[in-house]
């Protein structure tokens, strides 16, 4: 059974391709991944997206920042695992 017209009517009310998912096995019995509908949804998606504002800073006023988990390493010396963590810190800049 095809899902595609389903898909594409939730997809373009804004509904979210988690939530599409989750809707599709619960409501009909869908057996296929999360990755099947987001390949169709991005299939979907062909146009870029608009941008809703603009953000304009001056230099160093604002600031992205991203943290995460990162790769377990070992000790060289112990032996012992050790979990990493990464933080980027990116500070607005306005090149002339």
């Amino acid at each position: 059974m095809s899902f595609e017209k389903q898909i594409e009517k939730w997809f373009n009310t804004g509904v979210c391709g988690t939530t599409i998912h989750q809707a599709l096995v619960e409501q009909f019995g869908f057996t296929g991944s999360y990755s099947s509908v987001r390949r169709l949804m991005h299939k979907l998606h062909k146009a870029k997206p608009e941008v809703s504002c603009m953000l304009d800073f001056a230099q160093a006023e604002a600031a992205k920042v991203d943290f995460g988990k990162g790769p377990a390493i070992t000790d060289a010396y112990t032996g012992e695992r050790i979990k990493t963590w990464i933080f980027v810190i990116t500070l607005c800049f306005i090149c002339l």
